[in-house]
């Protein structure tokens, strides 16, 4: 199994910090793929990292600006980050 599948079968599992060192792995390797910052967002967002989240998600959106998935998860991030500052 490579790593990247590895890490969403520990994400679907709800197993973060496993899934956080398949996805940084899958990163050190191919820093140009687009699915594996989207999906270490997804798990920094799932930790409620909202910065983090935002940083990974974007890195997606930059190299894959077509990425629906984590084009919802970041205007989710956002929308948390505006909640938590009090603005709408």
């Amino acid at each position: 199994m490579c790593p990247e599948d590895l890490g969403l079968f520990y994400l679907y599992r709800n197993q973060l910090a496993e899934a956080k060192i398949e996805f940084e792995a899958v990163l050190r390797l191919n820093p140009d793929d687009y699915q594996a910052p989207g999906s270490l967002g997804a798990v920094y967002l799932r930790e409620r990292n909202l910065e983090l989240a935002e940083i990974h998600l974007a890195s997606a959106l930059r190299l894959n600006p077509d990425d629906t998935v984590a084009r919802r998860n970041l205007d989710l991030v956002r929308a948390g980050k505006r909640a938590l500052e009090g603005g709408n």
